[in-house]
């Protein structure tokens, strides 16, 4: 007896080994990063979280930014794969001009991640259901309003049409915001740039033509961020206002609510946080597109 459990216990440990040193064997060794935005705090976050664990595994990593530049994105994912990179990770720029280097990189059979947007023809993608983080956060500010602003929910939606992945985002708040206030409206629905710089400018001349609104949605914290700012340079009370940001990538938005508001009130700005995915999870196109058809099929609560 205490042979054959010697002997079952040396074959799982060969087993083991075996299962080890293949995973090993798989094991990139170089992987090639562009980032579509890398001075943003999002990514300077996911930036940090892919180097730790490439250190962790000894792999080799290194990052390009496409600084929302198409051609510099094309161009920087060619050249890791001309050096030779085992995987190339990709935040598109532009979901369109990512699709003729999935094409290049299959036929040099490169495999390709993409983090946070889809683009047809992929085969493994990183990335919330932006849709349902946009719609928790509608439900949550339509309880707020109905509670706190007499009902009434008149928003301003500082939005990134350049990429689906937020514009599902403000269509998931406006849904959700509509299960608790049916008669809500968008009363503007903007280009923030998805950066606080362009996020104030088109918000203060949408202000300027109309201020008739008691909530501001950004797509990520530094889009309402922008938006409140404009609120404010416009002599704009901010009780009865509601701030909505998406991501709590970075400090910036908490401690301008924070000190933005009177002494002993209680802060009107929200924050919905973005999931941070365990692990990669492979999604075929089909299967981030089923990810937006659930959610838009959401039964209204």
């Amino acid at each position: 007896m205490n042979w054959s459990k010697s002997m079952l216990f040396a074959s799982a440990a060969v087993l083991a080994l075996s299962a080890a040193a293949a995973q090993a064997e798989n094991m990139p060794k170089r992987i090639g990063y562009v980032t579509n935005y890398a001075t943003h705090e999002w990514y300077q976050n996911v930036i940090k979280g892919m180097q730790a664990r490439a250190k962790e595994l000894g792999i080799e990593l290194e990052v390009q930014d496409a600084n929302l530049d198409v051609a510099k994105e094309v161009s920087a994912a060619e050249d890791f794969m001309a050096k030779g990179v085992d995987v190339l990770i990709i935040t598109p720029v532009n979901e369109e001009g990512v699709v003729p280097l999935l094409r290049q990189a299959k036929s040099n059979n490169v495999p390709v991640v993409l983090e946070g947007n889809p683009v047809k023809g992929m085969t493994t993608m990183v990335a919330i259901c932006d849709y349902d983080t946009g719609y928790t956060a509608g439900v949550e500010a339509g309880k707020y309003a109905q509670e706190k602003l007499e009902g009434k929910a008149k928003v301003m939606n500082v939005g990134l049409p350049l990429l689906s992945a937020t514009v599902l985002r403000s269509q998931g708040f406006m849904d959700g915001l509509k299960t608790i206030i049916p008669d809500a409206v968008m009363v503007h629905d903007l280009d923030g740039g998805g950066n606080p710089d362009r996020a104030l400018e088109v918000s203060s001349a949408a202000l300027a033509k109309n201020a008739d609104i008691n909530i501001i949605y950004g797509i990520n914290d530094s889009s309402s961020l922008g938006g409140l700012q404009a609120w404010k340079a416009a002599g704009k009370p901010q009780d009865g206002l509601l701030t909505v940001g998406t991501g709590g990538e970075g400090l910036a938005f908490t401690m301008r609510c924070r000190t933005s508001r009177p002494t002993g009130s209680r802060p009107r700005c929200s924050r919905k946080r973005k999931a941070t995915p365990p692990s990669m999870q492979r999604l075929s196109s089909s299967t981030a597109k089923r990810c937006r058809n659930t959610s838009s099929a959401r039964p209204r609560r």
